[in-house]
């Protein structure tokens, strides 16, 4: 049973550990995220909508701008590093998640198989007692139901050997 216990530890800390390194990548995947998106807001905010032209158009509809320059590349970069982060964290937590698994069915096959030695061990030994607990009541029985005949029969019953008397140097 002890086994089994540092079995279900072993699985657990292996998965928390998998998990945590997902959870972390993911973290910093979401944060990339964000910033994707207050970069994505700013520039909608400052320049409109981008036409064929080149030229922005404010949200009024009245004069234009330039577009920002690099702001275009900017949200791409951002957008880019946030989806390869969320990518990479999502296999390495599956990576570890996997290797975690193997570990522990590995354990368990072990711990298993000690068991099933245990078991096996027992059952012999508890065999072995009750044969011999079989064979000392059956001759036990077998004396008894001797005497038993004897007495129908009419024959003595057997004298006890005597005990050699105890001298008082023994004592």
């Amino acid at each position: 049973m002890r086994q089994i216990g540092v079995t279900q530890a072993l699985l657990a800390a292996g998965l928390a550990a998998g998990l945590g390194f997902g959870v972390a990548y993911s973290q910093t995947a979401s944060q990339d995220a964000k910033s994707a998106s207050s970069a994505t807001n700013a520039g909608a905010k400052g320049t409109g909508q981008t036409t064929n032209t080149g030229q922005t158009t404010t949200a009024a509809g009245v004069g234009t701008s330039p577009a920002k320059p690099g702001l275009l590349d900017k949200v791409k970069h951002e957008t880019s590093v946030a989806a390869h982060k969320t990518e990479t964290g999502v296999k390495v937590a599956a990576k570890d998640t996997e290797h975690g698994t193997k570990v522990a069915a590995k354990d368990t096959e072990k711990d298993t198989k000690v068991a099933a030695k245990d078991t096996e061990h027992g059952t012999k030994v508890a065999a072995k007692d009750t044969e011999q607990g079989t064979k000392a009541a059956a001759k036990d029985t077998a004396k008894g139901t001797q005497k038993v005949a004897d007495k129908v029969a009419g024959k003595p019953a057997p004298k006890p050997t005597p005990q050699p008397a105890s001298t008082p140097a023994q004592k």
